[in-house]
């Protein structure tokens, strides 16, 4: 378990996230993946998003990231998508001849499970004392 900290804030926020473009076309190919995934490394870094694993197939992505509670699932994959679908479409001509947008409006998100007992108890332990009044 990776426990992160940023201004106060404790966290493990730990999201397996998919989304894909508009009609499941295999359009995430070649070079289209391989911007992608760069806008989206590119992305994460300018937030504080920790990208652990990032998986491309021709018809979705997939993505288990680490974001910061400031920032948030949906803000991330709103951004991403933005970001994305307009470079993509103003570089891939191709994608604006097959799709009137390139993604879909939906996307599935689940939260990843990484605190213990264990781990809660340690940080309560290292908290500062303050007396009782």
């Amino acid at each position: 378990m990776r426990i992160r900290e940023h201004q106060g804030v404790v966290h493990s926020s730990l999201y397996h996230i998919v989304w894909c473009p508009k009609y499941r076309k295999p359009v995430l190919t070649d070079a289209v993946a391989q911007d992608l995934e760069r806008i989206i490394r590119e992305l994460a870094e300018e937030k504080g998003v920790d990208i652990m694993q990032l998986m491309m197939r021709p018809d979705s992505i997939e993505v288990l990231a680490d974001i910061p509670p400031r920032y948030g699932v949906g803000e991330f994959v709103k951004n991403a998508k933005g970001r994305s679908s307009r470079f993509l479409r103003s570089n891939y001509d191709h994608l604006r001849r097959l799709l009137p947008t390139l993604w879909t409006h939906s996307y599935f998100v689940a939260t990843i499970t990484t605190v213990d007992a264990s781990a809660v108890s340690r940080y309560i332990e290292n908290q500062p004392r303050r007396s009782a009044n």
